[in-house]
């Protein structure tokens, strides 16, 4: 559990940051599960008119309607396996990494075992573990988006699958294809991580102190929404 992760410095169980990894990798898996029809549309969109070609869609819905009518309903999922990849690294480690790294800057900022926390700590904490967890990641992340973005009436496929993708990345573009990216993709995600965990845990942090709620899954699924 995250429950006081970000407002004190406390000693923590052992093998705790094993146990945070393994649940940040079944949240993140359920949450690319849940969403990947949306984010593989998200693609479509952003990729379509590339090099004068007409566009195909012209919303997120129309986009979804097309993709279900003429490639099947299962183009939804394309790169959902590089998806489960991305969040094996992602997600474990923005968030089994996240006390740990804590940890370390209150230790360097002088903050003592049972102390308060700062904002600032906290968004600094996110910043690191997203880069850290999105450079591993990016291999899969390019993975998936090449596998979303294939498929179209008329295309020839690239890729027979994820293994297909890997292998094809490392033998016709070397090692550093799975890094394409990288930078803005760093910067992106840090944000978003920094952001969402540092605001999650504040707003947890307020909400028990000033109001009548308590610490229950309600509250956390509550302030992970605001968050």
């Amino acid at each position: 559990s995250l429950k006081s992760s970000s407002n004190q410095v406390q000693q923590k169980p052992q093998n705790y940051m094993l146990r945070h990894m393994l649940c940040g990798f079944l949240a993140g898996s359920f949450s690319e599960l849940s969403t990947i029809p949306f984010d593989t549309a998200k693609v479509r969109l952003q990729i379509q008119g590339e090099g004068g070609i007409k566009k195909s869609y012209n919303g997120m819905l129309d986009c979804i309607w097309k993709m279900g009518r003429q490639e099947s309903f299962l183009s939804l999922y394309n790169g959902l396996t590089a998806g489960i990849h991305r969040q094996l690294f992602f997600a474990s480690f923005r968030i089994g990494l996240y006390d740990p790294i804590l940890k370390f800057y209150s230790g360097l900022m002088g903050v003592k075992e049972g102390q308060e926390t700062s904002l600032f700590q906290k968004i600094l904490t996110g910043l690191t573990t997203g880069a850290i967890g999105i450079t591993c990641a990016n291999p899969a992340d390019v993975v998936k988006i090449r596998l979303q973005n294939q498929g179209k009436p008329g295309q020839i496929k690239r890729y027979s699958g994820t293994f297909d993708c890997y292998k094809k990345i490392w033998y016709q573009e070397s090692i550093t294809g799975y890094w394409t990216g990288w930078i803005p993709n760093v910067i992106r995600n840090s944000i978003i991580n920094a952001t969402e965990l540092a605001s999650y845990f504040q707003i947890k942090y307020l909400t028990l102190k000033y109001s009548p709620l308590k610490d229950n899954l309600f509250t956390h699924m509550l302030c992970g929404f605001l968050a």
